[in-house]
């Protein structure tokens, strides 16, 4: 805009939005400043990059002024055109530095089964629980990142590619409930059959009907969370604001006796009780047309299950509506399967219609399904593969 529009009083308000939008110019430099100091192993060696980094911007600091020069008084077009042209080709260098860095990831994956581990690294170290599971040990992350090795020297040190740099998968908290309740679980998931099913009359409610629902799961998510009896994540942003929970249950043997803890789960979920500790009847919810939903997912499930001594199963993956799209399913996903992958399992979902697309990514075939009146809830299973199967 500052480069094709002339300098009339007429474009004066475009010509001051133009230079207001220079700004954003610089939208890179977090991304650059991340692949910078993410993507450098050993002491030495992040240093060294960073000084030249810097290093760097300051000789662009210099330089950059000497695009423009008194005769060019009083546009500037041909230094305008320098400018542009810089960041043209920044762009173009951004673009080719992604695919550089995606190139770099399949090689430590394939320098990894090379060394006999599994291709894909697992990073446990902000998780209260770390699977004890013999058959899926692994090095913890945090340890190896200890070690002052470079990253061609470290094969379990991953590149940093995109901005997923920007959220992060944490351990969930009791103190947690409320928030992933409000702000993730009943808005994610207010238009699915399930919900749909559960509470027909959910986009109607009144505001206070709706923190009753709010307050329904908030409760059962703070006792899910204290008996530790499923697996939970949540992926939150820089700032820790969750905008994504995931939830599975490793079951082996125990199978059944998972199956008769979910029926005492669900008889329980029948009533609420408030911060006081009183009874409170949750008055929107259809009990009738829920429990006769539940029992026709838990039939389809152990039809499909009824051969499987071992199984992990996903249970719940929200993602906040306004943050959907971003790659935290994905990232999320990759946690689940990369834990049924270690241990040799088979992994299923029974999945909502939005769901469905984002397991078929991870190798989820259909199996079957729940028809409802508000949608089918789709029955998806998927094999473990092996490390070299998903290079």
């Amino acid at each position: 805009m500052l480069l094709g529009l002339k300098r009339g009083e007429s474009q004066r308000p475009a010509l001051l939005v133009a230079y207001y939008l220079t700004a954003f110019l610089f939208a890179a430099n977090p991304l650059l400043m991340a692949w910078v100091m993410g993507n450098t192993g050993g002491a030495t060696k992040t240093s060294t990059t960073f000084s030249l980094f810097q290093a760097g911007l300051s000789a662009g600091d210099m330089i950059g002024p000497l695009l423009f020069s008194a005769n060019q008084a009083p546009e500037y077009l041909p230094g305008i055109a320098g400018v542009l042209g810089v960041f043209v080709a920044m762009i173009l260098c951004v673009i080719l530095q992604i695919g550089i860095l995606v190139f770099l990831n399949k090689q430590q994956s394939k320098k990894r089964v090379r060394n006999g581990k599994s291709a894909r690294v697992i990073d446990r170290s902000m998780q209260r629980q770390i699977n004890e599971d013999q058959k899926a040990e692994q090095v913890i992350l945090g340890d190896v990142i200890s070690w002052d090795i470079t990253d061609r020297e470290n094969d379990e040190f991953v590149v940093i590619v995109t901005d997923m740099s920007l959220f992060k998968l944490l351990d969930v908290e009791r103190a947690d409930a409320e928030c992933i309740a409000r702000d993730i679980e009943v808005p994610a998931n207010r238009n699915g059959p399930l919900y749909r099913t559960m509470f027909p009359c959910l986009n109607s409610l009144q505001k206070d009907e709706l923190d009753q629902i709010i307050r329904f799961y908030t409760s059962i998510y703070e006792d899910a969370f204290e008996d530790r009896q499923e697996n939970f994540l949540k992926v939150c942003t820089v700032d820790n604001r969750p905008v994504g929970f995931c939830g599975w249950t490793i079951e082996g043997p125990r199978l059944q006796q998972v199956q008769t803890n979910e029926r005492q789960r669900d008889t329980k979920r029948n009533g609420l009780k408030d911060r006081g500790g009183n009874d409170c009847e949750l008055e929107t919810l259809d009990v009738d047309a829920w429990l006769s939903l539940s029992r026709q997912l838990r039939a389809e499930r152990e039809r499909v299950l009824k051969d499987f001594n071992e199984i992990c199963r996903i249970t719940i993956m929200s993602v906040k509506p306004n943050y959907q799209r971003r790659g935290i399913g994905s990232m999320m996903m990759r946690r689940i399967c990369e834990d049924a992958d270690l241990r040799g399992w088979h992994t299923f979902v029974l999945g909502s219609p939005e769901g469905v697309q984002l397991y078929a990514n991870f190798g989820f075939k259909i199996v079957g399904g729940v028809d409802t009146s508000n949608g089918t809830i789709t029955s998806m299973l998927r094999p473990p593969q092996r490390a070299e199967d998903v290079l």
